[in-house]
């Protein structure tokens, strides 16, 4: 456990000087407020709790991809991830302590939601199942954890090519490794269909 801890203790410093690791929970204010308004204005207030909800699963899915589904790959575009699979401690004890920081962190997005609702419109959200509501969110901050392992493990970033952002995203599951080190990754869609390149790096 004591590897979880370390990872913990680490990813939270680590974030506390990147501001763009907290950039899902800069835009949860807006997004309440943007769902609130729409909800107010159609003169639905029944659907303020999904409003407020909303918000705070955005929050929540952008940091498991953003910040925990990065890990593995930073650590190898940093050339430390050798390092670390070389020290004592349990690698996979660390990576998941490192995605627990980010998870718990990415639950604040509730407590803004929250304050928000009540600071701009006034409404105070009620819980009539305040333990099935701490059920909910835990399990849902586990997936969310879950998730992030998987992208971590399995996805890299994106190779360097002249193609838009949007279409690079098959080369992010698509890279492997070949001969003398080398990596290769096949482009399987593109915003033009006829053109599958392969690229080598």
């Amino acid at each position: 456990m004591r590897s979880f801890a370390a990872g913990l203790r680490f990813q939270l410093t680590t974030m506390r000087g990147s501001i763009a690791d907290f950039q899902p929970l800069i835009t949860v204010p807006f997004f309440t407020v943007i769902f609130l308004s729409i909800t107010e204005y159609a003169g639905r207030p029944d659907l303020a709790p999904y409003a407020v909800l909303a918000p705070t699963l955005i929050a929540l899915w952008g940091m498991a991809l953003l910040v925990a589904g990065e890990l593995i790959d930073s650590e190898r575009w940093a050339g430390t991830l050798e390092a670390l699979i070389a020290t004592p401690a349990s690698f996979a004890l660390v990576i998941t302590g490192r995605i627990a920081a980010v998870t718990l962190v990415s639950l604040v997005a509730f407590a803004e939601t929250w304050v928000v609702a009540w600071a701009v419109f006034g409404i105070a959200v009620a819980v009539p199942h305040p333990a099935l509501l701490l059920l909910t969110v835990v399990v849902t901050a586990v997936a969310m954890a879950g998730t992030a392992s998987m992208m971590s493990a399995v996805c890299a970033r994106p190779l360097r090519t002249n193609l838009p952002e949007f279409a690079e995203l098959p080369v992010l599951c698509a890279r492997r490794r070949t001969g003398a080190g080398r990596v290769a990754a096949r482009v399987v869609a593109t915003a033009d269909p006829r053109r599958v390149p392969v690229l080598v790096g």
